[in-house]
C-alpha cells in the first residue's frame, strides 16, 4: 500500500485536480474561479503520493459555502458570517489505483472539521445513482439521504407523434407572447400555490416576472392553453429551451379543473413541434411524485438519478 499525505490545495494542484473532476488541465483557472464565484468561502485539501518524485495528487476534496444571492466577489461573509450555516461538499475524488485506502474518507473528514470550525451546522452533498462506491462512503460518514432528482428523456423517434397533437376540446393553443404574460397572473398564482411546499422543477421564481424572462430569451419555446369560451383565460402552460443537441422542458402545469383532458400532453407536443421533434426532450423532477407517471404516459424514460444527502455539524 502507498502512502499518501493530505495538505490544503495550492494554485499549482488545479491542474490535477481539474483532471479528477474530469476536465482537461486547460480548464483549472476558470474550474477556480468558479468556485471563488459561487462559495464564500470554499476549502480544498488534495491528497499526495511521495510514491514519484514529483509528490502526485491521488485525490481532492473541495466544499464550501454557497453565496447568498447578490453577494459579490470579496462580500467577506467567512464562514462564521451572518447566515452561512450550511456548507455543501462540491467534489470529493480519488484517482482509481489509490481508492480503497481511506483517502477520500479522510479527505471528506478534514473538510468536514473545517466547516464545522467556522460553526456552519450542516453539510449537503449530491451523488450520482450510478456511484455506489460513492455513496456508500457518505452513508457510513453519517449523511442521509434527503431526496433525489430524476432525469428523464423522450428518446429519439419518440416525440414525433406527440409533435402537434391536437387539444381534444375547443380550447385553443399558440405560442406565448410577451403581452400575455399579464394575463397568466391568475394561473401562475395557482401553480405556484402547489409547487410551494414540493416544487419539481429548478426554477428560482414562478412570478409574471420570471416567465417575461423567460419568454424573451431567444431559446425559449413557449405555449399556453387558453379556454375556449374565455380567450383571456390562460388554464395551460409549458416552456422549453432548445439547446444544440436536445430541448430541456423547464415546466408544464395545468389548472386543477382542467386536468385529465389532454391539455399537458398537446403542450408537450407543441414544443416538441417547435423546437425539433427529431432531437431528445429532457426533463428533471425533483423528489418525483404523481407527476411522474404523466411522464411515463408520454414516452419519457429514466435516464439519471441523483441523491441529494445531508448530515448535522
Amino acid at each position: 500500500m502507498t502512502d499518501s499525505r493530505d495538505r490544503e490545495a495550492t494554485e499549482g494542484d488545479w491542474e490535477s485536480i481539474a483532471s479528477l473532476v474530469g476536465r482537461p488541465p486547460s480548464e483549472a483557472g476558470t474550474l477556480r474561479q468558479y468556485l471563488q464565484r459561487t462559495y464564500d468561502p470554499w476549502i480544498s485539501w488534495v491528497a499526495e503520493s511521495p510514491a514519484t518524485e514529483s509528490m502526485e495528487v491521488v485525490g481532492a476534496v473541495v466544499a464550501g459555502v454557497p453565496r447568498a444571492v447578490g453577494a459579490t466577489e470579496g462580500a467577506g461573509g467567512g464562514l462564521s458570517g451572518p447566515g452561512n450555516k450550511e456548507g455543501r461538499i462540491v467534489f470529493l475524488g480519488v484517482k482509481p489505483r489509490f481508492r480503497r485506502r481511506g483517502i477520500g474518507r479522510r479527505l471528506l473528514d478534514q473538510a468536514l472539521a473545517q466547516l464545522r470550525e467556522g460553526q456552519v451546522g450542516r453539510a449537503m452533498l449530491e451523488v450520482d445513482g450510478t456511484e455506489v462506491e460513492a455513496l456508500s462512503l457518505f452513508r457510513g460518514a453519517g449523511f442521509e439521504v434527503t431526496g433525489q432528482s430524476l432525469g428523464l428523456v423522450l428518446p429519439l423517434g419518440a416525440g414525433e407523434p406527440l409533435a402537434g397533437t391536437p387539444l381534444p376540446t375547443g380550447d385553443t393553443l399558440r405560442p406565448l407572447a410577451l403581452e400575455d404574460v399579464p394575463h397568466l397572473t391568475g394561473l401562475l398564482i395557482q401553480l405556484g400555490i402547489e409547487r410551494a411546499t414540493q416544487p419539481h422543477d429548478d426554477l428560482m421564481t414562478f412570478t409574471p416576472a420570471e416567465l417575461e424572462a423567460w419568454v424573451q430569451r431567444p431559446a425559449t419555446v413557449a405555449h399556453a392553453v387558453w379556454e375556449a369560451a374565455d380567450p383571456q383565460t390562460p388554464i395551460g402552460l409549458a416552456w422549453a429551451t432548445r439547446r444544440p443537441e436536445d430541448a430541456l422542458l423547464r415546466f408544464v402545469g395545468v389548472q386543477d379543473d382542467a386536468r385529465r383532458r389532454g391539455i399537458g400532453r398537446a403542450l408537450v407536443g407543441a414544443l416538441l413541434a417547435e423546437s425539433h421533434p427529431s432531437r431528445p426532450l429532457r426533463a428533471q423532477l425533483n423528489d418525483p411524485g404523481e407527476e411522474q407517471e404523466f411522464f411515463r404516459r408520454l414516452g419519457f424514460e429514466a435516464e439519471r438519478i441523483i441523491y441529494r444527502l445531508a448530515r448535522e455539524l
